[in-house]
């Protein structure tokens, strides 16, 4: 009897480890351990190119940067660089004045509220088509995003480059697909990965703001909340980026000279995307952290001066920080960027 009841004993704290191990592992995986969102995947007429990175697969997609600045640039220098090559992008409803995809890169600099004076570059772009403005992102094998699932710009240029593409310029882009407290709509190369709406309130979240681009050449700077993804895709939208916020809508600054993102504060190295008119882009990064320096680089206002002094009618911010980096010409251009793995790039293709 005593053997049995020591058995029946046993029994009960085997079980009661087991079951509790099995709450605690419950408890972790439902509130702790991240894991892959599910892309939607919903394909309109346009198709997305893909190319494999390591044990991931990699589909094009794009993205945009930040960065800032009120004074006057000192300096500036231009060099152009057009490409162009016999294969045809898919049709866009509206002709594009442009017979050729070209980029001039132009190097200036500022003095910011610090009286520090830091560089700043902007790529000026020309699009023959629409889709010669696209992302590349990083996915698993099913086509889900993650934390994991990340290279650096240089990599993300030679994935490009496997899948038969010669790349002219790139930024970093977005990051909010992989973030794990980001939400937000996510369209990439005339697919739809995610529709979820944006938090706007608590710590690491975004600004409600969205930037999407068109078929028909244009862009668009919009809240979340007026649209939904469906409507987008309806519309023509070809890209749409949720990092925010937006620095200029009709040629008027959107953000306050102290306004600025969670992780991000006062002056740094920044990365945007900026629009003119139809087919006529911008990509903008700036230097900033030089020597951990915290007093160089631009706000998030200063930054939207000195887009809006170059032209732009539209601007968005996109990931900065150590994360900025501006690839043209076959290498990196600013010299302050970590480096950094990053889940996807905004880039543009020869045509």
């Amino acid at each position: 009897m005593k053997k049995t009841a020591l058995t029946v004993v046993l029994l009960g704290s085997c079980f009661a480890l087991a079951l509790a191990g099995m709450t605690a592992f419950n408890l972790y995986d439902t509130f702790v351990a991240e894991h892959e969102a599910q892309a939607e995947y919903l394909q309109d007429s346009s198709s997305a190119t893909t190319s494999t990175s390591g044990s991931s697969s990699s589909s094009t997609t794009t993205s945009t940067s930040s960065s800032s600045g009120t004074s006057a640039s000192t300096s500036t220098s231009t060099s152009t660089s057009t490409s162009t090559s016999t294969s045809t992008s898919s049709g866009s409803s509206t002709s594009s004045p442009y017979s050729s995809t070209s980029v001039s890169l132009v190097t200036k600099s500022a003095t910011n509220s610090n009286n520090v004076t830091s560089k700043y570059y902007i790529a000026d772009i020309k699009l023959r088509s629409y889709d010669d403005l696209k992302t590349h992102m990083v996915l698993s094998s099913s086509g889900s995003p993650g934390s994991g699932y990340k290279e650096t710009v240089s990599s993300h240029i030679s994935d490009i480059k496997s899948a038969g593409e010669t790349p002219l310029v790139a930024i970093d882009g977005d990051s909010a697909y992989y973030s794990s407290y980001r939400k937000g709509y996510v369209i990439r190369n005339g697919l739809k990965y995610r529709s979820s709406t944006q938090t706007t309130s608590g710590t690491g979240t975004t600004s409600g703001d969205d930037f999407a681009t068109y078929k028909d050449g244009t862009a668009k700077a919009f809240v979340e909340t007026t649209t939904t993804t469906t409507d987008l895709m309806n519309a023509g939208c070809y890209n749409c980026w949720c990092f925010g916020p937006t620095l200029l809508e009709n040629s008027t600054i959107q953000v306050t000279s102290d306004e600025d993102v969670y992780q991000c504060k006062g002056a740094n190295q920044r990365t945007a995307i900026g629009y003119i008119d139809a087919y006529h882009f911008v990509f903008f990064v700036s230097e900033g952290r030089v020597n951990n320096s915290s007093v160089d680089g631009f706000s998030l206002y200063e930054m939207a001066g000195l887009l809006k002094d170059y032209g732009c009618t539209i601007a968005y911010n996109l990931d900065g920080g150590g994360a900025s980096y501006l690839w043209y010409n076959g290498s990196r251009i600013n010299s302050s960027s970590d480096d950094r793995s990053v889940g996807d790039i905004v880039y543009v293709k020869a045509s």
